[in-house]
């Protein structure tokens, strides 16, 4: 699965990389028709890609620091607008009135989000104004080189059409060459992101040393306090909790009271901040997530916990 994700994550790389390839080939050809007729046009055609190049390049990094700086504003707004839209979430947003309050958050990091492009867009509408200037700089002088050529009859007629075209052609591959390495470069440039994020060690504490018993008297929950950040209320204080194997609970409580969290911590997404959970005895921090989870998407066989929300609402978990 990792090689799947991480090949899926460099095609856009690989295909930057073949484009510029074949981008390369072909201005590569174009040179050589273009030094049989002027090597010292052949070698500035040459000398302004390099400056095309180089700003394509810092674009990129731009660009690619743009999209890391702003990918928590990202993820807020994805969150806000679903949060918004989505069905599931029309009833507590109507209860607490919170439609003005989203919405007023979603176009603030949108906006913050627009800024920013808007920003890097006119850097790269300027940065290209100023490359195209430059090539057409560079063909007027090669145009004007070549007719007055022809008049003193260093070309012919059929040379000076042949070394228009071969000026258009080789600054036309140039730019296609320097499209695709830039293209590349971002493509690797956001692949190395993906590689951090992918390589981040688990947040959770691994074990592979720990055995799960078969479920035969219960799960205990010790002391169990949890919140999702020291800057954050606690969510849970101190909870003490037996489930006997093979019963039914109902944990029920107003939005926000712990409901989901406590599930979350029996199936180990989280491990409490004090405290433990118990199966049969045993620290569920003692076991690998992965085996805790194994069981037909459901970490507790033979148990069975029912949610309840003050809406009546329940789903089982």
């Amino acid at each position: 699965m990792a090689a799947h994700v991480n090949g899926t994550a460099m095609m856009p790389a690989l295909t930057g990389m073949f484009t510029a390839g074949r981008s390369a080939v072909t201005v590569a050809s174009m040179l050589v028709t273009l030094w049989i007729l002027s090597p010292v046009m052949a070698l500035v055609v040459t000398a302004a890609g390099v400056p095309a190049l180089l700003a394509r390049l810092a674009l990129s990094r731009r660009r690619s620091r743009m999209v890391a700086d702003f990918a928590a504003t990202a993820r807020r707004q994805s969150l806000y607008s679903s949060l918004i839209t989505d069905v599931r979430a029309a009833k507590e947003v109507r209860l607490l009135g919170l439609g003005d309050f989203l919405k007023g958050r979603l176009f603030g990091e949108l906006r913050a989000t627009q800024t920013a492009e808007r920003g890097l867009d006119r850097r790269g509408a300027l940065i290209q104004s100023g490359l195209s200037g430059l090539g057409a700089i560079v063909a007027g002088a090669g145009l004007v080189w070549a007719v007055h050529s022809a008049a003193t009859g260093g070309l012919s007629l059929g040379d000076v059409t042949a070394f228009v075209a071969a000026v258009a052609g080789t600054q036309g591959a140039m730019a296609g060459l320097v499209d695709s390495l830039a293209i590349g470069h971002e493509a690797l440039l956001f692949f190395e992101y993906h590689a951090d994020i992918v390589s981040l060690p688990d947040d959770l504490p691994v074990t592979t040393s720990g055995e799960l018993p078969v479920l035969r008297q219960g799960i205990e929950l010790r002391d169990v306090w949890f919140r999702y950040d020291e800057s954050l209320p606690w969510v849970l204080r101190g909870v003490n909790l037996t489930i006997p194997y093979g019963t039914a609970v109902a944990i029920v409580g107003l939005n926000g009271a712990g409901k989901s969290t406590l599930v979350k911590l029996l199936c180990r997404f989280y491990d409490p901040t004090h405290g433990s959970i118990r199966w049969d005895g045993v620290d569920i921090r003692e076991v690998p997530p992965a085996r805790l989870r194994e069981t037909d998407g459901c970490p507790f066989p033979g148990l069975h916990v029912v949610r309840l929300d003050r809406g009546g609402e329940h789903w089982d978990r």
